[in-house]
């Protein structure tokens, strides 16, 4: 599916007073050129600048397509709710701005493909994690995602591009924690997107700017447009060459208990856990109850408990992802 985009249209500025009494705030633009910019509360981003040698001005709009039409971008866009979105960010951007944008015929300069994995249980997903931060890709770095994931980013500055693999879960929960002091419709809001998003594997590919947009039109032979490169049919693609390069098409060895602690809390702390769990898993808990210390058998049972390094298969080969289709976007 289709997740944050922007779009841009040449299109000229209201008279000067007009724009300084809009809800748009002007901006130091380069070389002294107008610019205007303005973050409304529906997370629909708008910026409007004035062109180098040119007395004309490129509005952009940026936006989570799911997120606008959803309210969050755990469900996902298929033909027709892309199409619906697109036509409803249009009237939107044209109520805000007063001036007409068809988004359909609108260039791209960010596009994030994406697909969401069903796997079932965390545990799974917290395994294919662990198993993809040891994946390589040429010409990229390898860093953590928010402590929820791992993501790919390219080594040249001028050709952004990450690809992100993570819990959606882990996700929502640091974006929208269940609190007591949350009223009761949010309460209910945030327990059901917590609970739809309970088992699901989320790949990313962004293409951050309009060279890399321009790139992947290029590569399936289509134009630079909404209507022709914003569709199920490229996401599909572009998320199928993301899972055969990261090796996702074939079976995985999950990391073990020991990498997971190692990368999560750093070798030196990690170290005593590790033995900890090492004497755990060769003579069982119940002995190291009776031989510890009570302070220390507490204390070493809480970490793991804290670090969901239980949860993780010491030495499990994971199948394969289907990466073919929508329709088989499941273990």
């Amino acid at each position: 599916m289709i997740d944050t985009i922007r779009l841009s249209h040449i299109l000229p500025f209201h008279p000067e007073s007009e724009m300084d009494e809009s809800v748009f705030t002007r901006t130091r633009g380069s070389f002294g050129r107008r610019s205007y910019i303005y973050n409304s509360d529906d997370g629909v981003h708008f910026s409007w600048s004035e062109l180098p040698f040119s007395d004309k001005a490129r509005l952009s709009v940026e936006a989570s397509l799911p997120k606008f039409l959803f309210g969050n971008n755990i469900d996902e866009l298929d033909a027709q709710t892309t199409e619906t979105a697109l036509q409803r960010l249009g009237e939107y951007v044209g109520d805000v701005t007063g001036v007409e944008f068809e988004t359909s015929s609108a260039v791209v300069t960010r596009a994030d493909f994406c697909r969401n994995f069903q796997l079932g249980d965390e545990t799974k997903v917290r395994d294919w994690n662990n198993s993809v931060r040891d994946r390589f890709i040429p010409r990229f770095d390898t860093k953590p995602y928010n402590w929820t994931g791992v993501y790919f980013s390219s080594s040249a500055k001028t050709n952004p591009r990450q690809i992100c693999c993570y819990s959606k879960l882990d996700d929502i929960r640091r974006e929208m924690p269940i609190k007591r002091s949350l009223d009761t419709d949010e309460f209910h809001k945030r327990q059901a997107l917590h609970s739809k998003a309970k088992g699901v594997y989320r790949i990313e590919d962004r293409f951050k700017d309009s060279r890399r947009v321009a790139a992947i039109a290029k590569r399936f032979s289509v134009s630079q447009t909404a209507k022709a490169l914003l569709t199920p049919v490229i996401s599909d693609r572009v998320i199928t060459d993301v899972g055969v390069s990261l090796g996702l098409n074939k079976p995985l060895v999950c990391n073990s208990r020991e990498d997971f602690l190692c990368d999560s809390l750093g070798f030196d702390k990690a170290r005593s856990l590790i033995g900890y769990l090492h004497q755990r898993e060769t003579y069982g808990v119940d002995l190291l109850k009776r031989e510890l210390k009570p302070a220390s058998f507490f204390r070493y049972e809480k970490m793991l408990k804290q670090t969901g390094v239980l949860s993780i298969n010491a030495h499990a080969e994971l199948p394969p992802l289907m990466i073919a289709s929508n329709s088989q976007n499941t273990q």
